[in-house]
């Protein structure tokens, strides 16, 4: 017996996406884990309105229960949505479960028999749901993952490497496609792109939409969104390959974050191995700040969401200020004495 998914059992190269799709097809109870974060990202968001679709289709006499949620980090008191409060029923004469939520209580010993009896009351309830009716699986479910091309993007996944026309990859096939986007570095072991991968990690972070390019042609999407740059090292052994590598490195921005990537179990690991060394080495000559690298599918997707976060970093950090029409664009510091925000009226605001 399966008694259940969480997210977390995706398997590394796996299609995220038909995954979950899946789970949500098949799930007969839906149990969000609310905090602070899950109604600011879209990815939990859509999870749970698929499941609420399909609850409409089925047509159960009593489809609120097959959602039971969960408090797993406590709200601000100003700031509850409506829906925490099914998820604060579920332990309501446990004080330490409404002040702390269910983390607190599974990651502390003092609070192991609060955590105990609100995780007994969630199984009583889910076994409560599923008794008297069946929820049928269904395989129509949809999550939308990538936006329109002319939506503007937030985040940007964009890759260097070759396409299957190129007469040097033709003895890797199904590595290379008809376009640097389709690169999969890991081949077999990788049900999408790479660069979907990225755009799937970026999105499940909040970073809604992103956008999928090859790198010949980002150049305005690098100056304008945080970007993830994956670059495959064989390029290198092209014509003018090191010369457009050692022109990329030079006019990175800080929140463009370069991964070179090979897979060490292919044929041909050691050349690989030797020219990724050789574009690391060009990436810190040229001044960029500590570019990564993997070998293996695991590394890739272990590095992922730490990468995309940096980016995103950076860019709220040192990225381009866009001002309303006709303000200048410069930055307000508190140290600047001289000139002091002002409120609409044009006086200055000393609160």
């Amino acid at each position: 017996m399966r008694p259940g998914f969480i997210d977390q059992e995706v398997e590394p190269g796996s299609d995220w996406n038909a995954t979950l799709t899946d789970a949500l097809g098949s799930a007969e109870v839906f149990v969000p884990l609310y905090s602070p974060m899950y109604f600011k990202n879209p990815w939990p968001m859509k999870e749970r309105a698929a499941f609420r679709r399909r609850l409409v289709a089925a047509t159960l006499r009593a489809p609120g229960d097959r959602i039971i949620p969960v408090l797993w980090i406590p709200f601000r008191s100003w700031d509850v949505p409506p829906e925490v409060q099914g998820a604060l029923a579920l332990g309501e004469d446990v004080p330490d479960y409404a002040e702390n939520g269910l983390r607190a209580l599974c990651m502390l010993s003092y609070y192991r028999d609060q955590y105990l009896q609100v995780v007994k009351r969630l199984a009583d309830r889910i076994v409560s749901a599923v008794r008297d009716s069946e929820l049928t699986p269904t395989s129509d479910l949809v999550l939308e993952r990538f936006p329109a091309p002319h939506v503007a993007p937030k985040f940007v996944a964009s890759v260097l490497a070759s396409t299957d026309r190129h007469p040097s990859t033709a003895h890797a096939p199904g590595i290379y496609g008809a376009t640097s986007k389709a690169w999969r570095p890991f081949g077999e072991e990788q049900v999408l792109p790479a660069a979907e991968y990225v755009a799937s990690t970026a999105e499940r972070l909040g970073l809604l939409p992103t956008r999928i390019a090859d790198f010949a042609g980002s150049e305005e999407l690098f100056r304008a969104y945080p970007t993830v740059l994956l670059i495959d090292p064989l390029t290198l052994d092209g014509d003018g390959g090191e010369d457009v590598l050692r022109a990329v490195a030079k006019t990175l921005p800080a929140w463009v974050r370069p991964l070179v990537v090979i897979d060490e179990a292919a044929p041909d690991s050691t050349r690989a191995d030797r020219l990724a060394a050789e574009a690391v080495d060009m990436l810190v000559r040229a001044g960029v700040a500590k570019p990564a690298r993997v070998s293996q599918l695991r590394e890739f997707v272990d590095i992922m969401p730490s990468l995309v976060t940096e980016a995103r970093r950076q860019f709220l950090k040192h990225g381009p200020v866009s001002p309303p029409p006709g303000e200048s664009g410069a930055r307000f510091r508190l140290t600047d004495t001289e000139n002091p925000p002002t409120t609409s009226a044009g006086t200055s605001n000393d609160e």
